[in-house]
C-alpha cells in the first residue's frame, strides 16, 4: 500500500448505523493509521474521527405512510450527497444500512467509478428482493452480520463477508447476580415506543399483581427517547416499581430475570446476554398490512431467524395483548421446562454466533479491501 492516506466515505442512517460507523472507524485505524474518514454517521461516528460532510441527517421514523412527507427533504439530501462524491470521490464508499437512500447512493457511486462496500446491507432475503438486482449492479461487496445473511447473499452471486457483530466484543463475561426485575424494551424509534410501551406496562401491571416484588426496568434505546418514555412511565409510576435505565444497559439487562422486547436489535442483544424473553411488535393498521405483505421469511424476530426455527415466542399486533404476554412471560420467570429451554436456545444462538469460522473484523476486511 502507498503511504498515501486512503480516504474512506461512510454513510449511515439511525443510530444503530452511527455505532456500527463509529466501530469501523476504529477497527480500520487499528490496520490503517492514517486512513482518513468523511461522510453522514453521527455523533459516535465523529467522535471516532469521522470528518462530518454539510448535509442534514436522514429524517428518523421513517414507515410507509410517512415517506411522501419526506420527500423533499430526501430528494434534497441525495443531491448534496451527489456533489459530494462527484467533487472529492473517496478510494471506498461504505453504506451502512438504511437501503431506501444507500441503495440509490450506490447507483450514483458506480456511476462515477467509486468501488461500493455496503456494511449492513439490505434485508433483500426478508422482503423485496427486487432490490437484490440494484445490489447486484451497483454494490462491490457486502458485509452481513448474521451467518444466515452471508450464506443468502453469497448463494444469489454476490461478494459477501461474515463481519464479527459489533455487540459481542462489548459482551461482559462475567455474571452479575440476578434480580427479579423484568425488562422492558420498547424500541429506539418514537412510533415503536407509543404503539408497545402502553401495552408493556398493562402486562407489568397485571403481573405485580401476582408477583409482588417484581420489579421493572425500562430501557431508552437513545437520548433523546428519554422525555417520550418518561411521559409514559408518569401515568404508572404510582402503581408500579419502575426504574428507567439510560445508563450502564448491558449489566443492568443482564442482571433481569425476563424481558419483554420490540423485534430489532434489542432481541438480539438479549439473547447474547442470555436473557430469557418474548418478542413484540405492534404498528399503524396500515403499515403492518403493507409490511406483511412484502415480508417472506417465516419468523421475525433475529434470534429465530438465526435458529431458523421456533424457539422463542413472537406476538405481533393482534396478538400483542397483556394478557397473552402475561403467560408467556410468567413460563420464563419460573424454574422449569419453558425457562429451560430457551436458555439452550439462547446458548446456541450465542455459540453460532462466536464461533463461526469465516468470521473477520470489519477493520480487517476494509483493509483488505483497500
Amino acid at each position: 500500500m502507498s503511504k498515501k492516506s486512503p480516504r474512506i466515505a461512510i454513510i449511515s442512517g439511525e443510530l444503530s448505523g452511527d455505532q456500527y460507523a463509529s466501530d469501523l472507524v476504529d477497527s480500520v485505524r487499528q490496520r490503517i493509521p492514517n486512513a482518513e474518514f468523511e461522510g453522514l454517521a453521527g455523533t459516535g461516528a465523529e467522535a471516532a474521527g469521522l470528518s462530518p460532510w454539510q448535509i442534514d441527517r436522514p429524517k428518523p421514523d421513517m414507515l410507509f405512510t410517512q415517506i411522501l412527507s419526506h420527500f423533499r427533504h430526501f430528494s434534497a439530501m441525495l443531491q448534496t450527497i451527489n456533489n459530494q462524491l462527484q467533487q472529492s470521490p473517496p478510494d471506498l464508499l461504505v453504506l451502512i444500512d438504511y437501503s431506501g437512500l444507500n441503495l440509490r447512493v450506490a447507483k450514483i457511486a458506480h456511476q462515477l467509478g467509486i468501488p461500493v462496500f455496503y456494511y449492513i446491507p439490505p434485508k433483500v432475503w426478508a422482503w423485496a428482493r427486487w432490490r437484490m438486482v440494484k445490489l447486484k449492479k451497483y454494490v462491490n461487496w457486502v458485509a452481513p452480520i448474521y451467518p444466515f445473511e452471508t450464506q443468502f447473499f453469497r448463494d444469489n452471486g454476490v461478494a459477501s463477508f461474515l463481519v464479527k457483530h459489533p455487540f459481542i466484543a462489548k459482551i461482559n463475561h462475567d455474571q452479575p447476580s440476578a434480580t427479579d426485575a423484568i425488562a422492558l424494551l420498547p424500541g429506539s424509534r418514537g412510533q415503536e415506543i407509543k404503539h408497545l410501551l402502553p401495552i408493556m406496562l398493562q402486562t407489568a401491571y397485571l403481573l405485580v399483581r401476582h408477583h409482588p416484588r417484581c420489579t421493572f426496568r425500562i430501557f431508552c434505546a437513545e437520548p433523546d427517547k428519554e422525555p417520550l418514555l418518561r411521559e409514559h412511565i408518569e401515568n404508572w409510576s404510582a402503581n408500579l416499581p419502575i426504574e428507567l435505565v439510560t445508563t450502564d444497559k448491558q449489566s443492568q439487562l443482564q442482571r433481569c430475570r425476563a424481558a419483554v422486547v420490540c423485534s430489532g436489535t434489542a432481541a438480539f442483544e438479549c439473547a447474547m446476554l442470555s436473557v430469557p424473553m418474548v418478542i413484540v411488535y405492534r404498528t399503524q393498521w396500515l403499515n403492518y398490512q403493507i409490511g406483511r405483505l412484502l415480508f417472506q421469511p417465516r419468523w421475525f424476530g433475529l434470534p429465530n431467524l438465526i435458529l431458523q426455527r421456533d424457539a422463542i415466542p413472537e406476538l405481533l399486533q393482534g396478538q400483542c395483548q397483556p394478557e397473552r404476554i402475561l403467560q408467556l412471560l410468567e413460563q420464563l420467570m419460573a424454574d422449569g421446562v419453558h425457562r429451560e429451554q430457551q436458555m439452550a436456545d439462547l446458548a446456541r444462538i450465542k455459540q453460532q454466533m462466536t464461533e463461526h469460522a469465516d468470521c473477520q473484523s470489519i477493520g480487517h476486511v476494509v483493509a483488505d479491501l483497500l
